[in-house]
């Protein structure tokens, strides 16, 4: 989301369409120190195709847990749901877990291609329900992908199959359920099911 630049510039398909191409590694830092990682390895490790996917507005997650190709990181623990979050949603996930007083579990993805599956399977295993957050349509995402290769409920959060108007990113992020409060409630409902 890019706030109010408009609505024509909303970076929020690139997952979707990204993700299909062959042998290309997708990247989604957490904070600026991420995101820095990634570039040195894009540039000086990876062999073949990449995508880093950084949005406009980059919180700094304090992860001390340094980037490794094709590894997600757990970002918080717990045993009630996981939320698996994509980017820039990793500090609203953490929010959204504190606000609504469960124990979940929060995964930062940092490459949605390839997955870190044994972080993901091993995870949904655990708690038996996963929230994907991601800052993209929901049509092909993260949660696309994640829904392939788990066996629980997966709730994706994102955008709908629709474009989205321009306005503040807070104001968008409401409307479209990815504010940390909206994203509460709905851990909250998952896990009194």
């Amino acid at each position: 989301m890019v706030g109010e630049d408009g609505e024509t510039h909303h970076g929020i398909y690139d997952l979707s369409y990204l993700t299909h191409i062959p042998n290309i590694a997708v990247l989604t830092p957490s904070s600026p120190n991420m995101l820095s990682q990634m570039l040195e390895y894009a540039v000086n490790k990876h062999n073949g195709p990449i995508a880093i996917r950084y949005p406009k507005v980059i919180l700094d997650t304090h992860s001390e847990v340094p980037f490794e190709f094709g590894k997600a990181n757990i970002a918080l623990s717990g045993n009630k749901i996981t939320i698996v979050a994509v980017g820039n949603m990793v500090e609203t996930a953490k929010i959204a877990a504190e606000i609504s007083g469960e124990s979940v579990e929060v995964i930062d993805i940092r490459t949605v291609k390839p997955l870190d599956s044994e972080t993901i399977i091993n995870s949904a295993n655990k708690t038996g329900k996963i929230i994907v957050l991601e800052d993209n349509v929901r049509i092909g995402g993260a949660g696309s992908l994640i829904e392939s290769i788990v066996n629980v409920p997966v709730i994706k959060l994102g955008y709908k199959d629709e474009p989205v108007t321009h306005g503040s990113l807070g104001i968008l992020f409401k409307l479209n359920g990815v504010d940390a409060h909206s994203i509460s409630e709905v851990i909250v409902r998952e896990c009194s099911c």
